[in-house]
């Protein structure tokens, strides 16, 4: 279920990003332990604000312009 990027809420949760990027359970959680990864950890939920995981995307990914 890939979403375009206008279509997402501002914070997303684990399982919007997984399905935006189309990776696996496994693949999300990893990504968002990575310390470079910009993960918001409320209460014991792990998230990331759409902004910030489009500018780590744009950064790491040769400036590859997502949708």
């Amino acid at each position: 279920m890939n979403k375009r990027t206008e279509e997402l809420p501002d914070i997303l949760d684990a399982r919007t990003v997984k399905d935006y990027l189309g990776i696996s359970q496994a693949g999300v959680y990893n990504l968002m332990h990575r310390k470079d990864f910009p993960t918001l950890h409320i209460g014991n939920r792990l998230m990331v604000m759409k902004a910030q995981l489009l500018e780590w995307l744009i950064k790491n990914t040769d400036n590859y312009v997502f949708d």
